[in-house]
């Protein structure tokens, strides 16, 4: 459904960052709705779109 580029816990405003690759405004709802929202501990979801970006790269290592 959605590729993580990245994803970071933060000391700001939120809590935790994460940067998903939507095919489309279907498939961001549906993540955000059917499956971020229902996680243990979200309370709230706040939602920044990119427009333009400069520089972008698929292929990220999510292995540890």
């Amino acid at each position: 459904m959605f590729f993580r580029a990245s994803s970071v816990v933060t000391a700001g405003e939120y809590d935790f960052l994460l940067k998903a690759l939507v095919r489309d405004v279907a498939a961001l709802r549906s993540m955000l709705v059917e499956r971020l929202s229902d996680l243990p501990g979200v309370g709230r979801i706040h939602t920044t779109l990119v427009l333009a970006t400069s520089k972008h790269v698929l292929d990220v290592s999510l292995a540890k």
